[in-house]
C-alpha cells in the first residue's frame, strides 16, 4: 500500500483506541515505519542511509515487517514515552493489516514462521484507491468531530 493509505489508516485505528488527537496523528506516523525497509518508500527517501542499509541487512518485508518488530517499536516507544506505546503498536500493526492484504503480503509470525498472509489487493490500485477514499471520509469525519469539541 502507499504511504498515505498507510498513514490514514493508522489514525483511523488509532481514533477508535485513544482520544488526545496528537496521540492519534503520531499513530498514522508510526504506521510509516515498518517501511524503512525499503529504501524507495516515502520514509525511506527522507532516511536514506537508514533505509538503505536496513533493505540492505533484511530486506523488504521481512523482520520489520513483523509483530516482533511492532512489539519492539512500542517497547521503544514506551520507553521514550509511556503514552507513545499504544499509538506505536496500532500505527504499526496497522500497517501490517494493509500490507497482509497485498499479493506480496507479510510474514506475520517472522523469524518463527516465513508463512505470508496474502491477499488480491494491488498497491497503487482502483481497491486501494477506494479504500483511501473512505479513509479520507472518515478521516474529514474524525476532524470536524476533533474541532467541534474545541469550538
Amino acid at each position: 500500500m502507499r504511504f498515505y493509505t498507510h498513514l490514514a489508516f493508522g489514525i483511523i485505528i488509532a481514533s477508535l483506541f485513544t482520544k488526545p488527537p496528537w496521540l492519534v496523528i503520531a499513530s498514522g506516523f508510526f504506521a510509516l515505519i515498518p517501511d524503512i525497509d525499503a529504501a524507495g518508500s516515502f520514509i525511506g527517501k527522507r532516511l536514506p542511509l537508514i533505509s538503505g542499509s536496513v533493505q540492505l541487512l533484511l530486506g523488504h518485508r521481512g523482520i520489520i515487517h513483523s509483530l516482533l518488530a511492532a512489539i519492539a517499536a512500542a517497547g521503544i516507544a514506551y520507553v521514550i514515552m509511556p503514552a507513545l506505546a499504544l499509538p506505536a503498536m496500532v500505527g504499526f500493526c496497522s500497517h501490517l493489516a494493509l500490507d497482509m492484504l497485498t499479493p506480496e503480503g507479510v510474514s506475520l509470525f517472522y523469524p518463527l514462521s516465513s508463512k505470508r498472509v496474502r491477499g488480491p489487493i494491488r498497491t497503487g490500485g482502483i481497491i486501494e484507491a477506494a479504500i483511501l477514499i473512505i479513509l479520507v471520509f472518515l478521516l474529514g469525519h474524525w476532524t470536524l468531530d476533533i474541532l467541534g469539541q474545541h469550538i
